[in-house]
Formats: structure tokens, sequence, C-alpha cells
């Protein structure tokens, strides 16, 4: 298995990210897909992988390289082979190919997928912070959306939460 760092170019790989980001989250949980389509080509910042494994897709993961840290915008897994450990595996690889401290947003955990998906994440040995935060709109007219911050590494939420979400806002979204 392995994460491929994509572009547009690659037409049938980045299909697959597009299909999927749209399938997996709410259209306020991502930008608009022009945009998208510009960070994945021209922000050096920013990487879109997919997840393959021999020729087969399996998912895809999207982060920004910060000095500090690394944040994980997007991670989806393809729903007909969930549960199988794949999202386990390319955490694992990712943590590999960043060897550095990760930030990533999750809903609150207020309902049984919000859960769940906090519980995964504390597997793969993220925890959860608990400072009050709000995702920014990724479009004109969007509210600000509550959510918590999950860290892994050396960061700790007393002392690095304000740098970690000004960058986040400033940098992801521009604000």
């Amino acid at each position: 298995m392995e994460l491929k760092q994509i572009n547009t170019r690659d037409s049938q790989y980045y299909s697959f990210v597009e299909t999927l980001l749209v399938d997996s989250f709410p259209k306020n949980e991502y930008r608009d897909l022009c945009d998208f389509r510009d960070y994945t080509d021209s922000n050096p910042l920013f990487h879109n992988n997919i997840i393959l494994e021999k020729d087969q897709l399996l998912g895809f993961i999207t982060y920004w390289r910060f000095p500090k840290f690394t944040y994980i915008e997007h991670f989806a897994i393809e729903k007909s082979v969930q549960g199988k450990g794949y999202g386990a595996f390319s955490l694992y690889l990712l943590k590999n190919i960043i060897s550095g401290p990760i930030i990533l947003e999750v809903e609150l955990p207020l309902n049984t997928q919000a859960s769940r998906r906090v519980k995964f994440y504390t597997r793969q040995g993220f925890k959860l912070w608990n400072n009050y935060y709000e995702q920014p709109p990724y479009r004109s007219g969007d509210d600000f959306y509550p959510m918590s911050l999950m860290a892994y590494g050396d960061l700790q939420n007393a002392t690095d939460f304000k740098d970690v979400r000004n960058t986040i806002y400033r940098e992801v979204y521009g604000v």
C-alpha cells in the first residue's frame, strides 16, 4: 500500500479523489472544487495524495505542511473497503513520511458516527483537544462550524492551541 502525491494531470487518480471528496463530506466541509484543483496544482504547502494498493484506489488524504506541524484537511477511504484496516495503515504511512506533529479537525462527538471517528483517531495515537474551535467557512455566506482539533505528536493544547489555530485559519482558510 502507498500514498502517492497527485495533481490534476493524473486524471484517473484526481477524478477518483474529487468524487470521493464530494461523496464523503458535506458541502460546507470542503472548498469549491475549482479552488481545490488550484491548490492541488500550485500551492506548495498543500499535498493531495491518493491511497492505493497495487492498482486499487482505496482513498485519499490531503494535508498541509507547516514548519511546526502538518494539518490533515481531508481523509477518506472508499466505502467498499472501509473497516479493513486501510485507514489505520494510511495514517501509519503518513506518520512515517511526516515524522512530526499532526493536527486534524473532527466533528464534535455528539452522535454515533462522530464518536466512532474520534475513537478511530484516538486508537491511532491522536489526542482530542478540549479547546473551543470552529472551522471557518470554505464559502462566502457559510457560517463557522463547531469542530474539535486532535493532535498527534509533540504538541500540547495548553501551549500550542492558539498558534495551531491561527496557522490553520490563516493558511488553509484565509481568515
